[in-house]
């Protein structure tokens, strides 16, 4: 019997309910990857937060690029949530699983939306476009999408307890390629092409970089560049954590009887909560938004932030390299040119620096 029909039938629904259906003969396993979920779902909860809290405290949302972490933050840290409030034995009759299961797959696509838009604003900052002016677009894309993807299975309602948690039941595997797996697939071969084209544009400019005579378009160039660099690592980060989950689905979709496929799902369990918080987490210490972080400065600018200002940073490209400063030094700063290297650089394109009154 497969585990649809298995599912299906009345005489097993209450085992399937308190038991474990996957493996009927292993219950130990059921147990491994409840908790293995938890763990996992907990984990990113809390990494997800504090990313969210160290962008709040330092207002990073002043930038652009850091907001886009922001996004990418919330939108992970809510799907945790949603990994933690299913297991492998809720009851799918009820619309507890329902709910669930809709928002599961709608933060899902929204995570999957705003490392698109990241994707783009990649292209848009090598093509030395105003990217801030497209935020608003961005959100209209990331969250219509969404929407768009999560109403056609509410509407056809195949949401439902499928093996681990609540989602498209396993009654409707085209369903599960048609609104998710096949448009993941395709958005992760986009991102491929556009990592290529980053690839030799970067490597075009670094071979102009010696002809080139201006030392503010030299710079800009350095600078478009380092802030594309630690975005590359997106789309990769998400190919990798996605792999294990799909192949899960494959091998579901064309043996669903097999029972031998406890790695597979152990795997998927891990990695499902994690793909939005990797790719934030990935970005920040990349782009050297830790570095500079101590307990000391966190609790300075938390206290700073609550009680009372004792300085101020205004928005800027590189952030993190002035929490040095700024901890050291109740001085305020202000929005000015770019000091590197004890030359200065007018402001350019979408861009404001810092520098100490």
């Amino acid at each position: 019997m497969s585990l649809a029909q298995e599912y299906d039938g009345n005489e097993t629904l209450n085992k399937d309910i308190s038991g474990c259906f996957l493996w009927p003969e292993h219950e130990a396993y059921c147990k491994i990857v409840q908790i293995a979920q938890i763990s996992s779902a907990s984990l990113f909860l809390v990494i997800s937060l504090f990313i969210i809290l160290i962008i709040w405290v330092f207002k990073l949302y002043h930038s652009f690029l850091q907001r886009l972490i922001l996004y990418i933050s919330l939108c992970s840290a809510v799907l945790c949530i949603t990994f933690l409030l299913g297991n492998i034995n809720t009851n799918h009759n009820n619309a507890f699983c329902f709910v669930q299961a809709l928002s599961m797959h709608y933060f899902s696509w929204a995570t999957l939306s705003w490392v698109i838009c990241t994707t783009i604003n990649m292209v848009f900052i090598l093509r030395q476009l105003n990217t801030e002016k497209s935020e608003r677009w961005y959100h209209l894309f990331v969250w219509l999408n969404s929407a768009f993807w999560t109403i056609i299975p509410a509407v056809i309602g195949d949401f439902g307890k499928t093996e681990i948690w609540c989602w498209i039941t396993i009654q409707h595997p085209i369903l599960k390629f048609t609104v998710w797996y096949i448009p993941l697939l395709l958005v992760c071969m986009l991102m491929i092409v556009v990592y290529c084209y980053i690839f030799f544009h970067n490597k075009k400019v670094s071979r102009s970089a010696s002809t080139v005579y201006s030392i503010d378009k030299s710079e800009e160039k350095r600078l478009n560049k380092q802030e594309v660099k630690p975005l590359i690592g997106f789309p990769f980060i998400y190919i990798l954590f996605t792999i294990p989950i799909f192949i899960m689905r494959i091998r579901e979709t064309f043996y669903p009887d097999d029972s031998q496929r406890f790695i597979l799902v152990l795997v998927a369990v891990i990695l499902g909560p994690s793909i939005g918080t990797c790719n934030a987490l990935a970005y920040a210490l990349f782009h050297g938004t830790f570095r500079a972080l101590t307990f000391r400065k966190f609790k300075s600018a938390l206290h700073t932030k609550i009680f009372g200002k004792k300085y101020k940073v205004t928005r800027g490209f590189d952030l993190p390299s002035y929490y040095e400063d700024a901890a050291r030094s109740p001085n305020v700063m202000r929005k000015g040119p770019l000091v590197f290297q004890n030359k200065l650089f007018d402001q350019s394109g979408n861009r404001e620096y810092m520098v100490k009154v």
